[in-house]
């Protein structure tokens, strides 16, 4: 799922406007900054990637840690604001997050308009940027919803600055391609790990201190115990040598150790990456499994011997009365 936090009302309205595009689910709803803060816990529980933007995308990445996918400000929609500054004798503010006051800046500066750019990091500064607009002699203000919203006695023209439709587009399809990703990366994991857990043999991989990352539901099932990852794999089966092994880089098959009251075979490899050993994979067969795999064998070989020995035998007569016969 994509979850999508508008600032502003119409902000989902224009989101809802495109939803057809995608054939992802994708959730939109209302709330600024503090508001939308309970919508984006909920989010960041069950969806992919969360979409929102300014003060409201900054607010939740650094709020609750979560990826976010900002949507950007209309360029023709801050144009438009502009335009009628062109070549006037007027200032124009734009108070907001750095998202909005950096490109708002840029293009006054392109378009010789007189700009004062106060840009805003945290909520609660909107207050003192407020009062030093009462210092300023300015005819517009530019700015977003918690900015417009706090802009109270200010004798100025406001200016909401949103994002259009091409700006929401943009991000959910950034938000489509990483939620996909995601998904089938997710897939890949659950078909992996599916295969770790058919198998036959324990398996279990280690990092470069010997402590278990990973372990399948087999080894698992010899150790007696299904919780041991985080655990040292040196102190459960202290047999297996395995700093000796890791620092080395070197194989071992065959070793025979004690895994919890029962005998297993163990092969041990190093894991190389970029020539530098990051850890191990273990994997183990009970010794009793292995003997009965081993008759099951001798069995089936002694069996195949005998019956192309009997039917070597039949064919002998034949083969002489073949050879009586065309002489």
């Amino acid at each position: 799922m994509i979850a999508l936090i508008a600032p502003y009302a119409k902000m989902k309205e224009l989101a809802d406007s495109v939803l057809h595009r995608y054939d992802l689910p994708i959730h939109t709803v209302v709330g600024d900054l503090g508001e939308a803060m309970e919508s984006a816990r909920q989010a960041a529980a069950e969806v992919f990637i969360i979409v929102s933007r300014g003060g409201t995308a900054k607010l939740i990445r650094d709020t609750l840690g979560v990826d976010v996918i900002e949507i950007g400000i209309s360029q023709y929609e801050l144009l438009r604001i502009l335009k009628p500054y062109i070549g006037a004798k007027k200032r124009v503010a734009v108070v907001g997050f750095r998202s909005l006051t950096e490109p708002a800046e840029k293009l006054c500066n392109i378009l010789g308009i007189s700009v004062s750019a106060l840009p805003v990091d945290h909520e609660e500064e909107i207050g003192a940027r407020m009062k030093a607009l009462q210092d300023l002699d300015i005819d517009c203000l530019i700015g977003d919803m918690v900015t417009i919203r706090s802009a109270k006695g200010i004798k100025a023209d406001l200016h909401l600055i949103e994002s259009d439709t091409d700006a929401i587009i943009d991000a959910l399809d950034k938000a489509a391609v990483v939620a996909r990703s995601i998904w089938l990366q997710r897939e890949s994991d659950l078909r992996i790990r599916a295969v770790f857990n058919t198998v036959q043999e324990g398996i279990i991989s280690v990092d470069k201190s010997g402590i278990i990352d990973q372990i399948n539901s087999k080894a698992g099932e010899m150790l007696r115990s299904p919780h041991l990852r985080s655990k040292s794999m040196n102190t459960i089966i202290p047999d297996l040598d395995l700093p000796t092994i890791v620092r080395e880089s070197r194989d071992s098959f065959g070793k025979v150790v004690e895994a919890n009251g029962h005998r297993a075979v163990a092969n041990i490899t190093p894991i190389i990456l970029h020539g530098n050993p990051e850890g191990a994979v273990i994997v183990l067969q009970e010794v009793g499994k292995l003997q009965d795999l081993e008759k099951r064998v001798r069995k089936q070989l002694f069996a195949r011997g005998l019956s192309r020995a009997t039917a070597s035998r039949m064919s002998s007569p034949i083969r002489a009365r073949c050879g009586s016969a065309s002489r």
